[in-house]
């Protein structure tokens, strides 16, 4: 194929095509090549060739095939493609390339699938009237012409040979690219697992057929395309590859991906509190699947941490799971309410308006109804001294605590600095 290709290119060059416009490739079928070769006839090809011995590599199996090669090189008669003589291929090519096909398969036991032999045109002309008489006494009933819409696949490579082709060869390789992909859609698996995953199984196809078929922009973008879906599934926001690959903001991309990718699993508005608190693990995420996150909250809980002498304002205290700054006694088996994990501390402590402190909100408040006990029940269980506030949140609860006005935006900064002394 690939000589024909060069002496097509070279009559182009030389203006004398027209002698090749009838010319067609034929790519033949073997049945079962390795399990019919004739043991006899094998070792016979091998002596000739001057390897001893008996190999047993499939690759030898290879060198059956090269006497009937040589037989069609060395054939006087056989003209195929001369530019010298302006001739084109004819019918006695045919006859003769039949001749010895039959001679190597009674040597060799060799037996060729007529049905399955692939012909086409060397050109994009329709040649069917000229070869379909030969071609029919081949044994052979279908010449492949560009104006079928499907290519011609040889050895999984497409032979296209009109636009029409090239469109429905890109679409076939999307559809098998997609479906490739389809079972991993629904793992949770990493970033990094999604990267190898989409090499070893997209791209990997796509590198087959790259290597001998050149594809247009439209089809690159598109097998682009598919890969940037899989690897974004389940990512938000959606960042664009080219900003990702830009120096200046790798890092802050990286970081604010990582962000958004960490409050996609969880419910709080702030992605730290699920990090710096695992008793608000289970109120704040929305799976319990093993995912990456899930492997991020789990190495962060092996950190030694102590947020006694940890000092916050007064929103940020606002904003904290109520779990976090409420804990029961281990002396006593009391257990606190379930409620309590649903709830904030803004649920039922609010800021006295004019000394600046928490307190706990009076019982007949209306917001405190939604939670019917459970405020009842935590107040008296502080009271009695079996429900405990966390050291850091009580100095919130003096009103000489906070005399001075508190910063108005909430920040968990001091939480991240103790965790990482």
């Amino acid at each position: 194929m690939e000589d024909a290709e060069l002496k097509w290119t070279l009559a182009s060059r030389q203006d004398t095509t027209s002698t090749l416009d009838r010319d067609i490739r034929l790519l033949l079928y073997q049945k079962k090549a390795y399990d019919r070769v004739n043991l006899s006839y094998f070792r016979a090809v091998l002596n000739w060739y001057g390897f001893p011995g008996d190999p047993i590599s499939c690759i030898c199996y290879g060198l059956p095939f090269e006497p009937f090669l040589q037989s069609i090189l060395q054939e006087q008669d056989f003209r195929g493609y001369e530019l010298q003589n302006q001739e084109d291929a004819t019918g006695l090519d045919l006859r003769l390339l039949k001749c010895y096909m039959d001679l190597f398969c009674r040597a060799s036991n060799a037996h060729l699938n007529y049905s399955k032999v692939g012909a086409f045109p060397l050109s994009s002309c329709n040649t069917s009237g000229y070869w379909s008489q030969a071609l029919v006494n081949l044994n052979i009933h279908y010449l492949h012409t560009a104006s079928d819409p499907k290519p011609l696949i040889y050895l999984g490579f497409p032979l296209t040979q009109s636009t029409l082709q090239c469109t429905n060869s890109m679409a076939a390789l999307i559809q098998k690219l997609r479906k490739t992909l389809q079972p991993h859609f629904c793992r949770s698996v990493s970033v990094l697992g999604k990267a190898t995953i989409a090499n070893k199984l997209l791209l990997s196809k796509c590198w087959y057929i790259l290597r001998v078929i050149p594809l247009i922009q439209k089809g690159i973008q598109q097998i682009t395309s598919v890969a940037i879906q899989f690897l974004k599934k389940g990512i938000f926001p959606i960042f664009s590859f080219l900003h990702l690959d830009s120096p200046s903001s790798t890092d802050n991309s990286l970081l604010t991906i990582l962000i958004y990718h960490i409050n996609n699993q969880n419910r709080s508005s702030c992605h730290q509190i699920p990090l710096l608190f695992p008793v608000a693990l289970q109120q704040l995420t929305k799976t319990r699947r093993v995912s990456t996150i899930g492997m991020i909250y789990r190495s962060i809980d092996m950190l030694p941490r102590s947020f006694a002498e940890v000092t916050i304002n007064l929103p940020t205290a606002l904003m904290l799971p109520l779990s976090t700054v409420i804990y029961s006694d281990r002396q006593c088996n009391v257990k606190l309410p379930r409620k309590i994990h649903a709830m904030t501390v803004a649920n039922v402590f609010a800021v006295h308006p004019t000394e600046q402190f928490l307190h706990w909100k009076r019982s007949f408040d209306p917001s405190l109804a939604i939670w019917q006990r459970a405020p009842r029940q935590l107040i008296q269980g502080i009271s009695k001294g079996t429900f405990k506030l966390q050291p850091f949140f009580l100095p919130l609860c003096v009103p000489s605590a906070a005399a001075s006005p508190s910063p108005p935006s909430p920040s968990l900064r001091p939480f991240v600095t103790h965790l990482t002394k």
